[in-house]
This record gives C-alpha cells, structure tokens and sequence, in this order.
C-alpha cells in the first residue's frame, strides 16, 4: 500500500505534517507528501491540516528544494489548497514569498507556473489582512507578468496570472472577477 493510499497518513493531518518534516533531506518523499496534501484538502481535511501547521512545512520544503521544479510544483499545488483553507496562516507562514520564489527560479516550466499562480491567488484573496499582500504585491505583478509574458499560448498559464493581477488591480469588482477557487481547488471556509 503507497502513501497516497493509507488511511491513516489521510485520515490524520497531524502525521501528515509531521511526516513532512521527517522526510526533511528526502526529496522524493516530500514531493510525494506535497502531492498527498491536495487529496487532504479533497477529502474535507483542509481545515485540520491548516491547524496542524501544514503551511510552514510546505513552505520549509520548497526552502529545502529551490531548484527542484517537481517538488515547487507539487508544494504550490498544497500551498493553494490550504490557502484556500485559510490564507492568513498560508501567507504568514511566507506562502506568498515560497510561491513568488517558485516562479521567479522556474519561471520556464508552464506546469510550476500555473500552481504557484493559484497559490499566490488564493493567498492574495483568502488574505485578511491587507498589509501583508500589499508588501509583496510588486513581486506578484512582476511574476504573474513574467509567467504571462513566457507563456503565452498556454490558457492555464493565462487564466491563472490574470486571476493574480485581477486581485492586485484593486477595487471590489476586480476581486469578484477572480474570486472563488479555481477548478481543482475548494473553498474550505
């Protein structure tokens, strides 16, 4: 039985997490864990993993693994899952830096780009408390324009930035046009 499979690794977000910081030095476990998460979240498990300190172990992990692309995308896929939990503890535990990290090193590849561009979404939407996203909005723009201006053709790549500069425009409407979780994704609270 995989990791993905056992009941107990999805029915306890508190092993999750620690098994997360255990692996710390195994990339291939972190990654698979990272991936795991998404299924948590899936599951209703969004929530508990939050209070278990998900964020800042998805975080740590992406710290650990800067160059490794297959890892920052599976981190972002978990960071916009539990930011879509709750955003606060995700951006407080430097979710929107990770995710801005993510981009900015691995910019080339299409498949970082869109995770990271719905992690820092969630995070820039779910945010409640609007210096923290102000501090960071100039890199934001700056990254989701990059990833906009490398891929082009891609309709994930140009969904997923423009919900990102749609929430840094400002103003009630341009919130409403990109709120909401994006399909894949959903709104634990």
């Amino acid at each position: 039985m995989g990791i993905m499979q056992s009941k107990r690794c999805t029915a306890l977000p508190q092993q999750w997490v620690a098994g997360l910081k255990l692996a710390k030095g195994n990339l291939e476990l972190q990654q698979l864990l990272c991936e795991a998460s998404h299924r948590l979240v899936h599951q209703g498990l969004g929530p508990a993993l939050v209070k278990a300190g998900a964020a800042s172990a998805v975080v740590q992990a992406m710290n650990d693994w800067v160059d490794d692309p297959g890892l920052q995308r599976a981190a972002c896929e978990a960071l916009a899952g539990i930011a879509w939990c709750d955003g606060e503890h995700t951006s407080a535990a430097g979710g929107i830096e990770a995710a801005i990290q993510a981009l900015r090193i691995h910019q080339a590849f299409a498949w970082v780009c869109i995770p990271a561009l719905e992690a820092l979404a969630a995070q820039l939407l779910k945010c409640q408390e609007p210096g923290r996203a102000s501090r960071s909005s100039s890199s934001c723009w700056d990254t989701a324009a990059g990833a906009l201006r490398r891929h082009p053709k891609s309709q994930r790549v140009v969904r997923a930035a423009t919900r990102v500069l749609q929430v840094l425009a400002g103003g009630e409407e341009a919130r409403s046009a990109a709120a909401g979780p994006p399909p894949g994704f959903q709104d634990c609270t």
